[in-house]
């Protein structure tokens, strides 16, 4: 608990913008727009969920944690894009690479977040709390799935 001591937004918000660009490519499209819309809402909808539950965690402190552990899905982008320029031409390779390193994305980023927000729930409360979590990070999964 004494890392949400020193919170900040801008590690959260560079992690977000790196996400948004990697998950945009070459396309012109508004995904970057949509990708970080959906970030910070996202993290908006969770974060005011868990005050709601009667969570000890400060707004901005929710929102940090939340942010941070977006981070696995920038790793697993990263991994994904190095992944199809080694072997462009084998398709079925690719898939699984791609299911394979966003499902430890996943994993990592529900792990921290829970790991971070579990102190500050009551005891009753906690899978309540964790069920937003799991669906927010299920779907930048599956953007990173997607748009990777």
């Amino acid at each position: 608990m004494n890392v949400l001591a020193d919170w900040d937004l801008w590690g959260p918000l560079f992690i977000c913008v790196l996400l948004s660009l990697l998950l945009q490519g070459a396309e012109k499209g508004a995904q970057f727009t949509q990708i970080f819309s959906l970030a910070f809402f996202g993290s908006l909808v969770v974060t005011l969920n868990a005050k709601l539950l009667g969570g000890k965690i400060s707004f901005f402190q929710s929102l940090c944690v939340i942010g941070y552990c977006l981070l696995p899905f920038v790793f697993s982008s990263i991994g994904i894009k190095s992944v199809q320029l080694l072997l462009i031409k084998k398709i079925k390779i690719n898939l699984i690479v791609r299911l394979v390193l966003t499902v430890i994305g996943l994993g990592w980023a529900y792990y921290a977040s829970t790991k971070f927000m579990s102190g500050s729930q009551p005891p009753k409360r906690k899978i309540l709390s964790y069920y937003p979590l799991m669906l927010f990070y299920f779907v930048f999964a599956w953007l990173v799935i997607s748009y990777a």
